[in-house]
């Protein structure tokens, strides 16, 4: 394929060549300069592409640059109004974590006095016996209260259910406090610090807050301390704390009920449901970030009490934000409009010089578009049109020579085509003959090549019986060479076999041995059980005697009577749980007689299974030999296989090396014929094109004289 397309290309090459000699005579002429001529001519109405094509050059350009600029000035606004959003609400977030913060170190110091007096009294031993030390322990809480006016109450509340309080209280009768929830979070504490929710307290009906703390001792809960504050001290610190221009500080309990807000309808409600409570809950301790609250969106920064697990929350509104940034931003959006509007008068001055410029280009490229290459235009400086001016000179240099060196060719092709038409006539009366000679070659090599074929389609398939040969001989071998490994295996379970059947008889033997000597136990058990019954037969004689001796005594003998009896009573239970024992030891005997008769058929077994074992153990000996001389002679064979195949290999190599050669052969001669009678097309072609380019040269010259030199 190759050698034929690179003859289609030469064949074709001079045809091309006239083609294009007859083609550029007419276009380097009243083609290439028109239209040069006409896109300088024309380039004010097409610079922008077609939708600005009735449009002056200057708005054309103008209109791109000053919307850049106003892209530009936008941008640059919008990154400014940003920056000064971002800078906002950094201060504003800044500000009100600093007053959150503070407020948070106030609430510290307000519990951790609070936790330090109440550990102070757990640490008290008058609170070991509240009946005994109850007045001591109330002036104790009192001196407390009136020193400090934070404190409300101080109460404490025994395992006992014994209470004390100050300021003094009488509670109803059976009055239990230790099924009070600050109580039972006390005992759970386990003597560490707890502090309860704002609570409604049963006593003064005031919202307070607690902390209770357990009096341990020797792990022992033996009461709780518990210490009542005034929250609107913190209440009121909260809603008066201001936060930028609009923006407020609110407190939350644990379960996310407001304690304080400067919002009275807030006030005891619940927004542990709401989307930015679990959002900042996620959140950790403290943070910022934005959220939708009461329908518009605020600026949330927050701070978690670790004592109390209360959450301090500043809340401003993101319009405040906006009118912030809007005063950083209006300067800078000012002076982008200044800019732009000089960038404009500057941009149009520019263009009005450039355009001027392109009008003189302009032109002089209508008068080389007329046919006058004599043309120049003054050329100034070392910009963009002024390299294209001095281009435009030195294409008009450029075509006034080759015009000239045109004219002289146009004579030289005149001559050669006609030379080229006489020798074209020869060369096909040559190729002719040629291609007759290489038919004749090709013919031959193509029935040697058929021959060839057949030949190695006969030694592949004599190649694959050879190979399913081979395939199941290494089948067998492989089978067995799995039989050799099964018969070593047989041997090896067989001798292990004879080893149990040894190990198992001695066993036997054992047992056998044992069973006897348990026989002559029970027999000296069975004489022992003799000797006893004897002797209860003997006490029960003894204590019948002793009874009557005890009845002629009369009073003095009746002590001694219930003592006979009783032995007489014991003798009996003796002698017939000895019965017991008997038929127990005989039914043994008769078991241990049926064992040794047992073991002695074992035994008898076993024999017999070892003589089994060692005939099988000679057996798989044998099988072991004949697999052997088996697999001995299964190599030879495959070995004999794998040599016949290679040899059939080579000789198929051969035929094939043979075959590609006659291919390559017929091939050849092929694709001569094909060239030479591509050849003689082509000089056909060529003394056409010979003719063609002789009236091409004639016309080239006639054009050539429309210009003006």
């Amino acid at each position: 394929m190759k050698k034929e397309e690179s003859n289609a290309k030469k064949v074709n090459k001079p045809k091309n060549a006239a083609e294009e000699h007859s083609k550029n005579s007419g276009r380097l002429t009243g083609g290439k300069i028109n239209s040069m001529g006409k896109f300088i001519r024309k380039l004010p109405q097409n610079v922008s592409g077609r939708g600005l094509s009735t449009m002056s050059l200057r708005k054309q350009l103008l209109i791109p640059i000053v919307s850049i600029i106003a892209i530009v000035g936008i941008i640059g606004g919008l990154f400014s109004y940003l920056y000064g959003a971002r800078q906002t609400t950094d201060q504003l977030t800044q500000s009100t974590m600093a007053q959150l913060k503070a407020t948070n170190q106030t609430f510290d110091t307000y519990f951790d006095d609070a936790q330090s007096v109440a550990r102070q009294f757990t640490m008290s031993k008058t609170l070991g016996n509240v009946q005994k030390n109850k007045d001591e322990i109330q002036l104790s809480f009192q001196n407390v209260l009136s020193s400090n006016t934070k404190y409300q109450a101080i109460s404490y509340a025994s395992a006992d259910k014994d209470i004390v309080r100050a300021p003094l209280y009488f509670f109803p009768r059976g009055y239990d406090p230790t099924t009070e929830g600050w109580y039972k979070a006390g005992t759970a504490a386990n003597g560490k610090s707890v502090w309860t929710d704002p609570y409604n307290d049963k006593v003064t009906k005031q919202n307070v807050v607690s902390v209770a703390q357990a009096v341990v001792d020797e792990g022992k809960v033996k009461g709780v301390v518990k210490m009542d504050l005034f929250i609107q001290s913190i209440i009121n610190q909260v809603s008066a704390a201001k936060l930028g221009e609009t923006g407020y500080a609110t407190l939350l309990d644990s379960k996310g009920t407001y304690i304080a807000s400067p919002k009275k309808s807030q006030l005891g409600k619940s927004v542990s449901g709401q989307e930015f409570y679990k959002k900042m809950r996620g959140m950790g301790n403290s943070g910022n970030f934005y959220a939708k609250i009461d329908g518009s969106q605020k600026l949330v920064s927050f701070f978690k009490n670790k004592t109390s697990g209360w959450t301090l929350m500043g809340i401003i509104d993101k319009s405040e934000i906006s009118k912030q940034a809007n005063l950083i931003t209006l300067p800078s959006v000012v002076t982008l409009i200044i800019i732009i509007a000089v960038a404009i008068l500057l941009t149009s001055y520019i263009l009005g010089r450039m355009i001027a410029r392109l009008r003189k280009l302009q032109e002089a490229a209508g008068r080389i578009e007329k046919g006058d290459l004599t043309v120049k235009i003054p050329a100034e400086g070392n910009d963009e049109l002024s390299q294209l001016t001095k281009s435009v000179n030195q294409m008009a240099q450029t075509n006034r020579e080759a015009f000239k060196k045109m004219i002289d060719v146009s004579h030289q092709i005149i001559g050669a085509s006609q030379t080229l038409v006489a020798s074209a006539e020869e060369n096909v009366a040559s190729a002719n003959e040629i291609s007759a000679t290489v038919t004749e070659i090709a013919a031959g090599a193509s029935n040697q090549s058929k021959s060839i074929d057949d030949s190695q389609t006969s030694l592949q398939d004599l190649l694959k019986q050879v190979n399913r040969i081979d395939d199941r001989s290494k089948e067998v071998l492989n089978g067995a060479y799995r039989m050799t490994e099964f018969a070593r295996g047989g041997l090896d379970k067989m001798d292990h076999l004879s080893v149990q059947s040894k190990t198992s008889a001695d066993t036997t033997h054992r047992i056998i041995s044992t069973v006897l000597k348990l026989e002559e136990h029970a027999k000296r058990v069975h004489k022992i059980i003799d000797v006893l019954d004897g002797i209860a037969r003997r006490t029960n004689l003894l204590s019948l005697n002793a009874s009557i001796e005890a009845a002629h005594a009369g009073e003095q003998g009746k002590g001694f009577a219930v003592v006979a009896g009783e032995i007489r009573k014991l003798a009996q239970q003796t002698n017939q749980s000895l019965k017991e024992v008997t038929d127990m030891v005989q039914s043994m005997n008769e078991e241990i007689q049926q064992a040794v008769a047992y073991c002695e058929q074992t035994n008898d077994t076993l024999k017999g299974q070892d003589a089994a074992v060692a005939e099988s153990n000679d057996a798989f000996k044998e099988i072991q030999k004949t697999i052997e001389r088996n697999v001995t002679g299964m190599k030879t064979i495959a070995d004999a296989i794998i040599n016949t195949n290679q040899q059939i290999e080579q000789i198929t190599q051969g035929a094939q090396t043979i075959a590609a050669t006659s291919e390559e052969t017929a091939a050849s001669t092929e694709e001569m014929s094909a060239s030479v009678q591509e050849q003689t097309a082509s000089m056909d072609e060529l003394n056409k094109l010979a003719g063609d380019l002789d009236q091409q040269a004639q016309m080239m010259q006639e054009e050539i004289k429309r210009f003006k030199i």
